[in-house]
């Protein structure tokens, strides 16, 4: 082929000076266009439409070889008649000039369709992003996010300035802002060509349109509004993309043909895994350069930050973001895929050569005229899809605009100027007026995108070359110590001053593509000509560009995190060697030795965290197990306790850390009082970088003129923010987080301003109220508290203060305000704890509604048992105490007679984590799923015994207990001559070995269980026996065993009950069956109902009923029994006995609910 404006070319370019005339200069590509612009105007705007729906060919015969087509051109070159190419050109209204239904603007590279061209253009390697989002969305949600989420910034880039300082937050925030308003416009400007395309609608229309309604929904709703509509959004989206699948599935006959065509094409390619940073697409500009791209816009860049911001917590935030990978990756590989259903379909004839459109940016919207013209809405659907992208883009982009600029200038610019600080309000209210700004200025910025050469390509740049240097400036920030604000900022300049030359510098090479088959294609003049032109260059000697212009665009936003951390970094330690930034911003104290670890990322934190803890050492502990060391420790510092973090062993030492110095100084003082089993005395000592803090009379002094400083008289008020900073105590390290040090600050005020009234304790890193304890009665007065930018956790910390009549509080910038997503319902709750709040965090709160209900109904006293029927308590008392004098003997196979042939008994116990140890009765907990191995899943059956025998053997397994007859409760619910059912509630001791009886407990070990156990009895022959049982088992509480321990002083029951038993005995021998007949005569009088607080007393085998009066040696014997069973003297037993009518049962039901009620006088007891 001859080379371009020489040789062979000469006879061409002669030829198109004759068919021009004079108006054809040599220049000129398509020498056949001249008859086609003579067509009046009027017919070419009349067939516009047309040819937007249907694009003609021609009937011209095709030629399967480009060589044969040439000669053809050739052949026409030497024939002066043009009329047969002319007469063409106006049968094709798709000329590349002006017959194109296609503008020439390109469409935005992040909306649905751009990844498609992608697939006709460059093959499949693009799809290899997708595992860059794979590993960069664990990096974002769990080492970047937690960061912001703790800091709870409306800005991104306000963490800049509690990191830095306010200088690198303005740089950042203004490139930024850059960035996203050349954005915006091209996102506008790129789909109103598509809707221009395929509609006709005016592209200044199509502009105002998404302008003005984005900015209508993005300034209104707010945040809010853009979330609700991205879900929308992001519906139609999907359905655009796959409506085009769907189409081209549908012409091709199947998807599969899709795909090898594409294959025997040689566009299925996932192999090139090249280094050389100038190739477009390869394994490592996809997965590193992706991952930085990826990580700069899902990591630190506001529009998405916000997003996640906005949800309850970071668990959710985190959620949200692992939900997005998969929608991410699905709308990648979708998009993917349509680009080779779009190739399948103009695989033999390349629309670009043929000169329907002028970019490869178009390819999509052709296909959709062409496949979809013909369908009603099919066509809106897409045109719908590529705006709803542009309207999710510059939503986000609006109110994160809006967002930064409120934060970032508009703050402090009042703070510095004005002197005053905008309420919530008027931040509300300027962040809507900056909405509707940014909106105005998003439509302009489209409107100039059209006159503007390259300005698409730049935006679209735009990404990589801003958002790498910021991505390195936040990770400097994040995992850098040293890194100061002077460096950061000379590393984030440097880094923009080298993208922008990389991304923007002049020359650049053509970007190379695929080749697409046009043997299909008809022949014209035009065609002709761009296959000779693609001859000519393709042959041409390739020009030499400067290797830095050559990189892939892939890379712009890895070089640029590289250049700003590294940059940053080296700066950072060259300012610090020269002592021109201190990097003071990062501590908390004055002594720079706490670092707030906040402002880091997690690992840098719990680095940070372990080294500013003390350092317990035990040296020469390593021989022993950790487990033998802490019980030594713990047995020293009894009755003190604490948890020991990051055990672990190194050479002949034992290092762990705690969180507490007050811990750490008890451990150092025990010297070598910790001593192991073996002799060894262990000896810790504390390594800490932050000094402990010993109280002493100086440091009580310092801190008495420190305060008094602060002190205001007439207001009454003290400031004590950021107490430990102030220049009287830099000597010494007093910081109020300590619970000892705040003890001390309250003595000295209790002491000398008893009548504060406000205290400011803002800024102290308080993550607790213990030394407040009491403080009602120490500062009665406080009504104004203040305790802003603290870490309390949560709204109970501040129940040390309800019984103050606080008035004014603050609390913002506190971790507590973290578990409210909704202000109001913070509001409710401290108001709930706080009634008589005015001010909160520095507004005046709205006064409450109340009202006044007036109720004179008193109401019912608590009851400690409930019992249907009085008579019927002796009945259950008299069963009880011969049951469990059974249960707790050696031998409890007597309760045989006690079970019905048909009875029932079942066990339950709570969960592993609220049984505790309960080893011994889990075999027969009725709530384990499974029991042994097989296949069938009957354990509940099995556990639920039925009959005597199945009873009494599953009670007989049970270990050695004794039943505390004293803590027994009773409920008795039904009580007639068919059934009685009632439940007993109390605790019992489980026996460590085998012992008989109660004596047993005296010398045993035990564990304290409480239960609940409910009886169904049912009359059988002339006694009762149990129907159905239920028994539930748990282990005692901590009160429950602690009121265990306050009724040991009670008399023991044992000589009581063996005097009942003998009485018992003696009365059933005289009695004979009186007792049974009085019983069921009770039984069948059908008594009224009635509730009476009855507190079980040991049970006492006594008669139920007395056939006649008791003789005098009776009468003795149960004023002894009585005696001894309540510690009474013999006067007062006998008296308790007359006033009873001699029923013993009776008495000791009266003695004991006297006895609870203190109502027996003390003189009952001396004796």
């Amino acid at each position: 082929m001859p080379k371009r404006g020489g040789g062979g070319g000469q006879r061409y370019n002669n030829h198109n000076n004759v068919g021009n005339g004079p108006h054809g200069g040599g220049g000129s590509r398509f020498s056949a266009l001249k008859d086609y612009d003579e067509v009046e105007d009027h017919q070419r705007r009349k067939d516009r439409n047309k040819r937007r729906v249907s694009f003609k060919t021609s009937q011209f015969p095709h030629k399967s070889d480009v060589k044969l087509r040439l000669q053809d051109v050739r052949r026409w070159d030497e024939d002066d008649d043009m009329t047969e190419m002319t007469t063409m050109n106006k049968d094709r209204p798709s000329s590349r000039r002006r017959g194109s239904p296609i503008p020439r603007g390109k469409f935005a590279k992040l909306i649905p369709n751009s990844a498609g061209w992608y697939q006709v253009s460059y093959g499949t390697m693009f799809v290899l992003i997708n595992l860059s989002y794979c590993i960069g969305t664990p990096i974002a949600a769990y080492l970047i996010l937690p960061v912001f989420y703790r800091l709870k910034t409306a800005s991104v880039y306000e963490y800049l300035e509690l990191r830095f300082g306010y200088a690198t937050r303005l740089v950042a925030s203004i490139a930024f802002s850059v960035q996203m308003i050349l954005y915006m416009g091209i996102v506008v400007y790129a789909p109103a060509l598509a809707l221009e395309a395929v509609t006709g609608l005016n592209q200044v229309f199509s502009i105002l349109i998404v302008g003005v309604v984005c900015t209508i929904y993005a300034t209104l709703g707010g945040m809010k509004a853009v979330l609700i509509t991205d879900i929308y959004q992001s519906l139609l989206m999907f359905a655009a993309i796959f409506s085009v699948i769907i189409c081209a599935g549908i012409k091709a006959g199947s998807l599969d043909k899709v795909w090898k065509a594409a294959e025997s094409a040689g566009r299925i390619d996932f192999g090139n895994f090249s280094a050389d940073p100038t190739m477009r697409h390869t394994w490592f500009t996809q997965i590193i350069g992706g991952l930085a791209t990826y990580l700069s816009i899902y990591g630190v860049n506001q529009t998405q930050v916000q997003r996640l911001l906005a949800v309850r917590n970071l668990r959710s935030a985190r959620a949200a973001l692992w939900w997005s990978l998969p929608i991410l990756c699905l709308l990648s590989l979708s998009t993917c895929f349509s680009g080779l259903c779009i190739y399948w379909y103009y695989r033999n004839c390349d629309p670009l050569l043929e000169g329907r459109i002028s970019s490869r940016d178009q390819i999509m919207p052709l296909f959709v005229v062409d496949t979809m013209g013909g369908y009603t809405g099919l066509a809106g659907l897409f045109v719908s899809g590529i705006f709803c992208a542009s309207l999710s883009t510059i939503s986000s982009a609006i109110s994160s605009l809006a967002a930064v600029t409120v934060e970032d200038y508009l703050k402090p610019l009042m703070r510095g100027c004005a002197g005053r600080t905008l309420t919530d309000n008027q931040t509300l209210w300027y962040s809507k007026l900056l909405s509707v700004f940014f909106g105005a200025l998003c439509v302009g910025m489209s409107f100039m995108a059209g006159s503007i050469g390259g300005l698409l390509q730049a935006a679209l740049s735009i990404f990589g070359i801003i958002g790498g240097p910021l991505l390195g400036l936040f990770t400097l920030g994040m995992y850098v110590t040293k890194a100061n604000q002077k460096g950061a900022i000379a590393g984030l300049l440097l880094s923009l001053a080298f993208s922008f030359w990389i991304g923007f510098g002049q020359p650049k090479p053509p970007i190379p593509s695929l080749e697409i088959n046009a043997n299909d294609c008809p022949i014209t003049k035009t065609y002709a000509h761009d296959i000779f032109l693609a001859r000519n260059e393709s042959e041409s000697e390739p020009e030499h560009y400067f290797y830095l212009y050559r990189i892939s665009y892939a890379w712009y936003a890895s070089l640029g995190f590289l250049v700003a951390f590294i940059g940053g970094w080296l700066c950072s330690c060259c300012f610090a060697a020269c002592k021109w930034d201190n990097n003071q911003r990062i501590y908390q104290d004055a002594e720079s030795k706490l670092i707030k670890q906040d402002l880091f990322a997690p690992p840098i934190a719990m680095r940070l965290q372990r080294k500013q803890m003390p350092t317990l050492v035990i040296y020469n502990g390593q021989i022993y197990d950790k487990e033998t060391l802490l019980r030594a420790l713990l047995a020293a510092m009894s009755p003190h306790v604490f948890i020991p973090q990051y055990w672990r062993t190194e050479r002949n030492c034992v290092l762990f850390f705690t969180d507490d110095f007050e811990v750490a100084e008890r451990l150092q003082q025990l010297g070598r009082h910790a001593q192991l089993p073996d002799g060894f005395r262990l000896n810790p000592r504390v390594r800490s970088g932050v000094p402990l803090v010993t109280i002493d009379e100086e440091l009580k002094t310092k801190m008495k003129l420190v305060m008094a400083k602060r002190y205001n008289v007439p207001t009454k008020a003290l400031d004590l923010s950021h107490f430990h900073t102030d220049q009287d105590l830099k000597p010494v390290f007093c910081p109020l987080f300590r619970v000892n040090v705040m003890s001390v600050a309250l003595d000295i005020i209790s002491e000398n301003i008893p009548d504060l009234v406000a205290i400011n304790l803002n800024d102290n890193n308080m993550s607790t109220m213990e030394a407040f304890k009491g403080i009602e009665k120490r500062l009665p007065q406080l009504k104004i508290l203040y305790l802003g930018d603290n870490k309390l956790p949560s709204l109970a910390h501040l129940l040390v203060f309800r019984n103050l009549a606080i008035g004014e509080l603050v609390l913002k910038n506190n971790p507590l305000r973290s578990r409210y997503k909704d202000f109001q319902l913070f509001v409710s709750e401290v108001r709930r704890k706080f009634p008589k709040l005015v001010k909160l965090d520095g507004e005046t709160l709205p006064p409450l509604v109340e009202f006044d209900i007036v109720d004179n109904a008193a109401l019912p006293t608590a009851k400690a048992s409930y019992l249907c029927d009085s008579g019927g308590a002796e009945v259950v008392r008299q069963f009880l105490d011969q049951y469990f004098n059974i249960f707790d003997s050696g031998n409890r196979q007597p309760l045989l007679d006690a079970y019905h042939e048909h009875a029932m008994l079942s066990t339950t116990m709570p969960s592993a984590s609220q049984a505790g140890r309960l080893n011994k009765f889990w075999k027969f907990n009725r709530n384990l799923r499974r029991v042994v191995p097989n296949e069938r899943d009957d354990s509940r059956i099995r556990l639920l015994k039925t009959g005597r025998l199945g009873c009494v053997s599953m009670l007989d397994e049970w270990p050695h207990t004794v039943h505390e007859r004293r803590t027994f409760t009773v409920d008795l619910t039904i009580y007639n001559p068919q059934m009685i059912v009632f439940t007993v509630t109390g605790l019992f001791k489980e026996l460590s070995g085998d012992g008989d009886g109660p004596a047993a407990s005296s010398v045993q070990s035990y564990e304290l269980r409480h239960f609940m156990r409910t009886y169904v009895v049912v009359p059988q022959n002339t006694g009762f026996c149990i129907r159905n049982e239920t028994i539930f088992i748990t282990s005692a509480t901590t009160e429950q065993m602690r009121e265990f321990k306050r009724s040991q002083h009670l008399p023991a029951p044992g000589a009581a009950s063996a005097a009942g038993s003998s009485i018992l005995a003696g009365r059933a021998a005289s009695t004979g069956s009186g007792t049974e007949n009085s019983l069921q005569n009770r039984l069948q009088q059908n008594q009224s109902t009635q509730s009476t607080q009855v507190a079980m007393l040991p049970p006492v085998a006594a008669p139920a009923a007395v056939a006649g009066p008791p003789s005098e040696a009776t009468k003795m014997q149960m004023i002894q029994a009585m005696s001894a069973q309540s510690q009474m003297n013999l006067d007062w037993s006998r008296k308790c006995l007359e006033e009873t009518n001699w029923d013993y049962n009776h008495a000791a039901f009266v003695f004991e609910k006297l006895f609870k009620e203190n109502k027996i006088p003390a003189e009952a007891f001396v004796k």
